[in-house]
């Protein structure tokens, strides 16, 4: 009931703002106009209430689209969370068919980034899987791809913007 009236208190700001509401899976639980975005994170079960509420809504996987969580082995890799995501774990993501789907969304909870070197480390270079992806669909290859992307972070890196962060 209290995130019920939360929701139409948020959505009657917004509305003078010409905005809507964007909201995590969850919201489905409470009454909604149909107008609200929702934001599928809990992977299956997000997607399946997502699907069935008839919404708008974005794709943002937490397995797979949360760029807090560590790239590679955790004993070597800087602190995130548990569950590596790899560029081609993102490329390769299997995005689910629906006509109200509008889009994938990355994200980065700071809870574990240190500064600023961590968190570019944290997105890049997943983050340049997740818009080749977005961008692609599922004809996004692999092959393809993993050139661009050694391209890419080279110059990444040539240009300061990425650099392993102390672990």
């Amino acid at each position: 009931r209290l995130q019920g009236m939360f929701t139409d208190h948020a959505r009657q700001v917004l509305a003078g703002r010409a905005r809507r509401v964007a909201a995590w899976d969850e919201l489905i639980g409470s009454p909604t106009t149909g107008e609200e975005l929702i934001v599928a994170w809990r992977a299956q079960a997000g997607v399946e209430a997502a699907r069935a509420s008839g919404h708008e809504w974005i794709f943002a996987d937490c397995t797979r689209l949360y760029l807090n969580r560590v790239a590679g082995d955790p004993a070597t890799e800087p602190p995130g969370m548990f569950g590596p995501i790899t560029p081609r774990d993102i490329l390769e993501l299997e995005v689910p068919s629906s006509s109200r789907l509008l889009g994938l969304q990355a994200a980065v909870w700071t809870e574990f980034v240190l500064d600023r070197e961590h968190l570019l480390y944290q997105l890049f270079p997943r983050l340049l899987a997740v818009a080749e992806r977005a961008w692609c669909g599922p004809d996004a290859g692999w092959e393809d791809f993993s050139a661009r992307l050694e391209t890419e972070t080279a110059h990444l890196r040539e240009a300061g913007i990425l650099r392993e962060p102390d672990s």
